[in-house]
């Protein structure tokens, strides 16, 4: 079964505009100032118009992880 992942997330009410960075094999992160929102995953994402993507396949028995996390840098 084929999995489309987006995420993108707004600071201050979506006024802001994101900063990303990636982290080949540990997830996305977005940072406004004082505040990240970070997705981590081993699955390979990339950012496009501020929202980072992934499509991922998942067969029986297998297992993917996305866990996002959020906190002040």
């Amino acid at each position: 079964m084929e999995f489309a992942i987006n995420f993108g997330p707004r600071f201050d009410y979506a006024r802001a505009i994101p900063i990303w960075s990636v982290q080949e094999g540990m997830g996305v992160r977005a940072s406004h100032f004082n505040q990240a929102l970070t997705l981590y995953t081993d699955i390979a994402m990339e950012v496009e118009d501020d929202v980072a993507m992934a499509t991922v396949t998942v067969g029986p028995g297998d297992e993917r992880a996305l866990v996002a996390s959020y906190r002040r840098p």
